[in-house]
This record gives structure tokens, sequence and C-alpha cells, in this order.
């Protein structure tokens, strides 16, 4: 965005985490941090129930490998299915909140990505993910494509409901 990239234009990000991101440097996005719940600390109770009710209007672009599965308008980057793939390697909770999340997001969300065509089999091997997804290595390029496929699919989905209306 900071350096108006074509597929950046009219784009407007706003980051949001549960802390302060003090050593990111973020020039061109708003930065809203939502506190976790601390006592007790449950990353993925603020990532499932805290995160979803400040996405406003627009997406959520996911590069986290899990996400929220309430929210539709959303890219997720999934990288890997290291707790399917090689289960003793994770402690029970971690490898059930994998094994309960990631096929809901495959599931539910517009649109999947990944970080390599290894892990895109392994999300259709194990039936997380349907057939389609993204597959990349530079995170950069993720993170722009993405933002305009999700642009592309908000104006789409505007002109449909307005479509349907008349």
């Amino acid at each position: 965005i900071a350096e108006e990239h074509p597929l950046a234009h009219d784009l407007s990000l706003t980051v949001i985490c549960p802390r302060d991101p003090k050593d990111l440097p973020l020039k061109a996005s708003a930065v809203k941090v939502v506190q976790e719940f601390n006592k007790p600390r449950m990353p993925q109770f603020w990532v499932q129930m805290q995160l979803p009710r400040h996405v406003k209007q627009g997406g959520l672009v996911s590069l986290c490998n899990l996400a929220p599965i309430w929210v539709k308008r959303h890219i997720v980057c999934i990288h890997d299915l290291h707790t399917y793939v090689m289960p003793e390697s994770y402690g029970r909770g971690f490898r059930l909140a994998h094994k309960v999340i990631l096929p809901r997001l495959g599931r539910r969300a517009h649109t999947i990505t990944t970080i390599s065509e290894h892990s895109r089999d392994h999300l259709l091997q194990y039936r997380v993910a349907p057939a389609g997804i993204f597959a990349t290595k530079r995170m950069a390029h993720i993170t722009l494509t993405l933002a305009q496929r999700l642009i592309e699919t908000i104006i789409n989905e505007d002109i449909k409901s307005k479509l349907e209306l008349n």
C-alpha cells in the first residue's frame, strides 16, 4: 500500500492484533489492538471469539494457519498440516484444535492459500480444503494477490446483491 502498488489502489487495511506490534513498521495500515484475555491465556479463543467481532465490512486476510471459522469473507493461508502428518510432535489439545478448526476453515473460507505445492497436496489428501487452493512461496505476493481477490469478491457480491434487489 505504501509503495502504491496497482493491486493496492483504493485498498484500506487495518491490522487487528492482540498486542501492540511495536516492532512492526506499519506505515500505510491502521492498527487496532484487541486485547486477548490473559487468564487463562488462550490464543485460539481470541482468534475464534474476539477477532470476528472486529471484522467489519470488507473481509479478513489471515496468514497465520488458524483463523476464525465464523467469517465467510475470508482468505486463509494454511501453512501446513504437520498436526496430521506428524501428530506425535504436538500435544493433544493442539492437535484437537487443528483437527476441528482446519476442515471448517477449508469449507467456509472464500479462498484457501498455502505456501507450497507439497502443503497444497496435503490439504487435498486429508480433505481439509477443496481443489482450487492457491500455492506460492512468496508471502508478499500472497498478500497482494489475496487482497485483490478479496476486493473483487466484495465488489462482485455487492453488485450481485443490488441486482437481486432490482
